[in-house]
């Protein structure tokens, strides 16, 4: 974590706002996104490169050992040469996947500014990051009403263990620079 900012934002506005400020001190910018399965980080960074006309990398873009555990189901290599090509040229990308620190670290590449996307929607498999806090087993999270923004009924939800591990050790949830709050809205998803 760079900055000291660390912030919740739930709208998209102020998180470009934000964005396009640091863009302007400074536009050799890697920007990381993170977040669980489903949370919207791949919906996040499209809109987030499309307002500020960033080069977007999505990670599954470079899943190739599928079975395989984070990082090396992804082509590593490729994803390096990817973001090098970037940044070597002083311009700005968005880097988004699930487990980023971790990528990253496998690669090794760092971020400048790191947004966690948090969700409150059951089609993900995360809930909220602090419950990794007093994790065991993967059993002991669980979907309640009360944690997600829309309050409607869920069933059990578990979480991989690969999840909890990756958040227990690198706490991407803690160390982001913004929490992006992500809430689903029911009317526009099955």
């Amino acid at each position: 974590m760079q900055s000291s900012i660390s912030s919740s934002i739930s709208f998209e506005a102020e998180l470009v706002q934000l964005l396009r400020t640091m863009l302007q001190e400074n536009p050799r910018q890697v920007i990381g996104i993170d977040g669980a399965d489903g949370a919207g980080k791949s919906s996040l960074a499209d809109l987030l490169g499309a307002s500020l006309a960033c080069r977007v990398i999505h990670g599954d873009s470079f899943i190739r050992n599928r079975g395989m555990p984070y990082p090396n189901i992804l082509d590593l290599q490729s994803l390096k040469n990817e973001i090098s090509a970037f940044t070597s040229l002083h311009k700005p990308v968005i880097v988004e996947s699930v487990m980023l620190k971790l990528v990253l670290d496998a690669l090794p590449a760092a971020t400048t500014f790191d947004v966690y996307v948090r969700h409150s929607w059951p089609k993900g498999q995360l809930t909220k990051p602090e419950l990794f806090d007093n994790v065991v087993d993967e059993r002991d999270v669980i979907a309640d009403d009360d944690l997600f923004c829309n309050h409607f009924s869920l069933p059990t939800l578990s979480i991989p263990r690969e999840l909890i591990e990756y958040h227990k050790k690198w706490n991407p949830h803690i160390q982001a620079d913004v929490v992006f709050e992500a809430c689903f809205d029911p009317s526009h998803h099955g």
